[in-house]
Formats: structure tokens, C-alpha cells, sequence
């Protein structure tokens, strides 16, 4: 990784009922291991160096190998056909009885013996991709609408000068603000449940988390909204490409359903059920 090298995740298969669930299988050979298995939703795989892959051991417990994606027996499909997240070189993986060395298998279950911030870290990069597509779209926003002629009949000049359309960009600017604030209140969270991984601390990594991955999920599908309804009908011009961020912002938030936070995180405050293995 510090010389360059770029790793892709497969990780995910089509079908799993439950979290860990792989049909992938990890089996002793001789000096190493061989993999057989099919992983799709595969991120960076299309321009990886390397995979890091999951997979069931013989006494069904999970590990991640980290193999070449160049190794012998391994078969890089190009199928991502999402509308959205086009660029993010995902794609299938499949794994034919590829070799991997002793030191190259990780025993990722032992990770969850104990507390851990797994969950919380991965899921506070994604709060960061979508805060990410919610601020770029508010870039463009304020681009488009500082330059926009005022709608015929309103008696305006230019677009800014409407207050409904300046509220709305007040409106949206702290949605931004707010989903800022809290991801970075949840990765002071993060910080103290790795540097003391009590259960109490993990527990509450994961809620801040969470809270800010639903507040930074609706704030980027708000602001990409939010883009065409002030920018108006020029902004639909296929060459400004402008619908790749509600596109990016929809797409990236149906692999991880909001829906199913709001139900966690009551489940906990009202039940005192807590997250599965530090995930929400």
C-alpha cells in the first residue's frame, strides 16, 4: 500500500441472508490455502493490484486473504450495471481454486471476540462518500444559481434575488452543516472505542456512526434534489452530466438501506438491544 499499490474488496455475494454468510470457501493445501467461490459488488476490483477476500474456514469461521489479482484462477467480470457509482471499478470476482499463502490469511473472526470498531469505521467511510456527493452538489448549486436568469413574471432579474430560492439554499447549506458536525462527533466516538475497546464504547461508535450515516445519506439525496429545482430546466442538459450526484447519492444508499438504521437504533434505546458485533 505505502508504494502504491491499489486493493479491491470481495467481499460481498449475491444472495446472503445474514452478515458473514459466504458461500466462499477457504481450504488447507500443502504449504497454503485454495479459494473457491463468487463474489460480486466487488469495489475497485477492476483497477486493484490486489483482493482481499472473504471466506468460510473449514470450521466456518471467517477470514480475509489478501491474493494478487493477477494469481492463477482468478476471473474479473465487468458487470457493474448500476446507474449510479459507475466509476467505482466494481465489478465479479470469481475464484477457481486459487492458491494463497500461509501469511497471506487473515483470521478476521477473532476480531469480533471482542469489542471492535469495524462496523463503525467502515460505516463512517460511507457517511464521508455521501457528505462528499451532498457538498459537491451544493457546489454546483450555488454555481448555477448565483448565474441564472430569474423565472419569467416573478419581476427579478436574477434567480438569486428570490428569497424562497435563497431560503432554500440556507436550508440546504445546514443539512450540510449538521451532517459535518456529526460524523465528525461520531469519529471522536471511533477514536475512544479503539483507544479503550470497551463494549459500552463500541456500542456507542456504532449509534454516532449510524446517526451520521442516515443524516449524510438524506442530506446528499436532499442536495442533489435540491440542484434542480433551484438550477432549473438548463440544468437537465445531458452535458453537465449534473444527475450523476443523485444518481451516486440513490445507488450508494440502497447498498446499506436508512430505513433499516432508524429500527437499530430504536431497537436500542427502546429495548436495550445492542449492535451485532459492534454493527449497525
Amino acid at each position: 500500500a505505502m508504494a502504491g499499490d491499489r486493493f479491491g474488496s470481495a467481499l460481498s455475494e449475491s444472495g446472503d441472508k445474514i452478515i458473514g454468510d459466504d458461500k466462499t470457501r477457504i481450504t488447507g493445501n500443502g504449504a497454503g490455502y485454495r479459494i473457491n467461490g463468487r463474489k460480486q459488488y466487488c469495489t475497485g476490483v477492476l483497477f486493484a493490484d490486489w483482493l482481499a477476500i472473504s471466506a468460510l474456514d473449514a470450521a466456518d469461521r471467517m477470514t480475509i486473504s489478501f491474493v494478487p489479482r493477477a494469481a492463477e484462477g482468478v476471473r474479473i467480470i465487468d458487470d457493474w450495471d448500476s446507474f449510479g457509482q459507475r466509476v467505482t471499478g466494481s465489478g465479479t470476482a470469481v475464484l477457481e481454486n486459487v492458491h494463497v499463502d500461509l501469511g497471506s490469511v487473515v483470521p478476521h473472526h477473532r476480531g469480533f471476540e471482542r469489542p471492535n470498531t469495524v462496523g463503525s469505521v467502515g460505516q463512517i467511510i460511507h457517511a464521508g462518500v455521501d457528505l462528499g456527493i451532498a457538498r459537491a452538489a451544493f457546489r454546483e448549486t450555488l454555481h448555477l444559481v448565483r448565474d441564472a436568469a430569474a423565472a419569467k413574471g416573478n419581476g427579478m432579474e436574477r434567480a438569486s434575488e428570490d428569497a424562497l430560492t435563497t431560503a432554500r439554499v440556507g436550508e440546504v447549506a445546514i443539512r450540510l452543516e449538521a451532517a459535518t458536525a456529526l460524523i465528525e462527533h461520531a469519529g471522536r466516538k471511533v477514536d475512544t472505542a479503539q483507544v479503550d475497546p470497551t463494549e459500552e464504547h463500541a456500542v456507542e461508535a456504532s449509534l454516532s456512526v449510524t446517526a451520521a450515516k442516515v443524516l449524510a445519506a438524506e442530506a446528499a439525496l436532499e442536495a442533489a434534489n435540491a440542484l434542480f429545482d433551484l438550477a432549473g430546466s438548463a440544468s437537465a442538459k445531458v452535458a453537465l452530466n449534473l444527475d450523476r450526484y443523485w444518481r451516486n447519492a440513490r445507488a450508494h444508499a440502497l447498498q446499506d438501506p436508512v430505513r433499516w438504521k432508524h429500527h437499530l437504533v430504536g431497537n436500542h434505546h427502546l429495548k436495550g438491544v445492542k449492535p451485532r458485533s459492534g454493527l449497525l
